[in-house]
């Protein structure tokens, strides 16, 4: 259901910005075509709800990198809800997150403590390429690598952080307006796993 969304909306884009050079008559046609596409989208979107139990706000367990708290597919399914959130938060208008390969890179990672395994997450998420297909809506200043760099860190910020089960949402929106407060540190520490570690350990009880 996530594939469809994802085609069907990607597809309504690609037609509107093809035919708005077009005449009427192309215009409206198109116009038909893109409203049944946005009903498809729409219907994947209910049925996704309903087989996922997804009531629109984000469902994550409140401790997540503690020894033994998540396996790969546990943290797969929360880094797809909550990174979802997070790029929507960062101004991208569409994406495709893996669960396999979120859930790769989760046994990939090695570490003794969680400000170690977190920092290891950032780096396999994005070399495992969890993140693809995303597109930043216009005006937005962030490259695609840019946000999936910061959402990344958002979400092991927000995993690290004290936070009660009903309160996640609110938990995980402050992890991402700060790493967007935090872009150019965390920008310039890509792919130095020191420099993302301190940041991780300085600002988790920030969240």
């Amino acid at each position: 259901m996530r594939i469809v969304r994802h085609v069907a909306r990607e597809g309504r884009d690609i037609v509107q910005q093809n035919t708005s050079r077009a005449g009427k008559p192309v215009d409206q046609i198109a116009g038909a075509a893109i409203a049944q596409v946005d009903r498809i989208a729409h219907g994947a979107e209910e049925v996704a709800h309903l087989m996922l139990g997804d009531s629109g706000r984000v469902r994550l367990p409140a401790t997540a990198l503690q020894a033994g708290a998540l396996n790969a597919s546990a943290f797969a399914h929360a880094a797809y809800a909550a990174l979802g959130h997070a790029l929507r938060n960062l101004g991208a208008h569409s994406w495709l997150i893996s669960e396999v390969k979120s859930a790769m890179a989760f046994e990939s990672i090695r570490g003794t403590n969680d400000i170690q395994r977190a920092t290891a997450l950032i780096v396999a998420m994005q070399n495992h390429g969890a993140i693809a297909e995303l597109r930043m809506n216009p005006g937005v200043p962030l490259s695609e690598e840019d946000a999936t760099q910061l959402a990344c860190f958002g979400l092991m910020l927000w995993m690290l952080a004290d936070k009660a089960a009903d309160d996640a949402q609110e938990a995980l929106d402050a992890a991402t307006a700060l790493s967007l407060a935090l872009q150019d540190d965390i920008l310039k520490a890509r792919g130095d796993r020191q420099a993302i570690a301190a940041l991780l350990k300085e600002f988790r009880y920030h969240v």
